[in-house]
């Protein structure tokens, strides 16, 4: 069992570059991330033949399509709220127009305008449950990524309240203390369909390479091969160091090879 690997490319760069890139890097597929200022919907729909012949160079191509994390589906404005979630919607047609899309990635999030945390969770899934559905109609496959922000516990209630599938953030995880709790969640469950792999050093979410930060990766890798995981892993280092961004998939390959040998393979820092 072999690990597949992508990354995603990098919101303030210019978007077919960048797919070039991670191409170059030989992953086995890109992450294509929505948002502004270089990867905006209206910027995507207008390269988009560049943008498929860039990534069809790839082994597999653009298969997950992320969006935006700060959309705001949980806020105590109806309009607000569903001005925002018809916004992710239109990425899910964008996803679908691209053709080979099989993910769409959304985020939990929370707002402290609700008179309770209970509420908010409510609404939170009230909003997932709405881009589940639509997800489902354009024949895409919702996976819902845990925030470096609300309490991990949070998003395991929704997780389960939605028998929902999950793309386990590493880094954010390590933010909030969550990361035993996340590969938990994952084996109790076997809902983990996708991983994002970036690093940090536990006090916020600075999207750094692989190594560069305090994540115990040789215990992430064991953990994902015991349990089972042979899905997706997206390398989502946004350091603006592309040579890095390679290298973090390097890394990951590395040490899969190593725990399947047997050997304790001690991760090397990638800088100081």
């Amino acid at each position: 069992m072999f690990m597949i690997i992508g990354a995603m490319n990098n919101p303030k760069e210019d978007v077919v570059s960048e797919i070039e890139a991670i191409v170059s890097a030989e992953y086995d597929y890109v992450e294509l991330t929505v948002e502004p200022p270089m990867a905006s919907r209206e910027i995507v729909l207008e390269r988009l033949s560049e943008i498929k012949s860039a990534a069809s160079s790839s082994k597999k191509g653009i298969i997950v399509g992320h969006t935006a994390w700060y959309m705001p589906i949980v806020i105590p404005y109806d309009s607000v709220r569903k001005r925002a979630l018809d916004e992710l919607v239109r990425d899910f047609e964008l996803f679908n127009k691209i053709g080979s899309v099989e993910y769409v990635v959304v985020h939990t999030s929370f707002s402290p305008g609700y008179e309770s945390d209970d509420i908010m969770e409510l609404s939170l899934i009230e909003s997932l449950e709405r881009l589940k559905r639509e997800a489902e109609e354009r024949g895409l496959r919702l996976l819902i990524e845990n925030d470096p922000i609300s309490p991990f516990s949070r998003y395991e209630r929704v997780i389960m309240a939605l028998d929902a599938d999950m793309c386990l953030d590493l880094g954010h995880a390590f933010v909030v203390k969550g990361l035993r709790s996340g590969l938990l969640l994952a084996y109790r469950t076997g809902k983990l369909r996708h991983v994002h792999a970036h690093d940090n050093k536990g006090k916020k979410d600075e999207h750094l390479p692989i190594g560069a930060g305090k994540i115990p990766w040789d215990f992430v890798i064991k953990t994902l091969k015991a349990i089972g995981y042979n899905g997706t892993i997206t390398v989502e280092d946004h350091s603006q160091s592309r040579d890095l961004r390679a290298y973090s998939g390097e890394l990951l390959r590395k040490m899969w090879r190593e725990i399947e040998r047997g050997n304790i393979w001690e991760l090397l820092p990638v800088g100081p």
